[in-house]
């Protein structure tokens, strides 16, 4: 997903598989040249499917890992924290901000 601020910041989602037990997340800052692991703080127990920018506060994002774990950052990624989806939901495949 690009920066919309930026091009040349692109984020990846990944993980060990599609239904894998290990997720993360990897920023690159130079167009996709070279790629750094991004420590969230929390280590995601599934792969990241989906990343989204809110295009009116671009700081904000979210991102989230397959079994339905939703990571939401106000600081365009330095931080991040959990935000549990309803009860009964289980898995996510995108994001949107509305």
């Amino acid at each position: 997903q690009e920066d919309p601020t930026n091009p040349n910041v692109i984020w990846v989602g990944a993980g060990n598989g599609f239904n894998g037990n290990l997720g993360g997340l990897f920023r690159s800052e130079d167009g996709g040249d070279n790629w750094s692991a991004v420590d969230m703080g929390i280590q995601p127990p599934s792969s990241i499917f989906c990343i989204a920018f809110d295009h009116i506060n671009p700081r904000r994002m979210a991102c989230a890992a397959y079994r339905g774990q939703i990571y939401i950052s106000e600081d365009s990624g330095s931080s991040w924290e959990e935000s549990p989806l309803p009860e009964g939901s289980t898995h996510v495949y995108a994001l949107a901000w509305a």
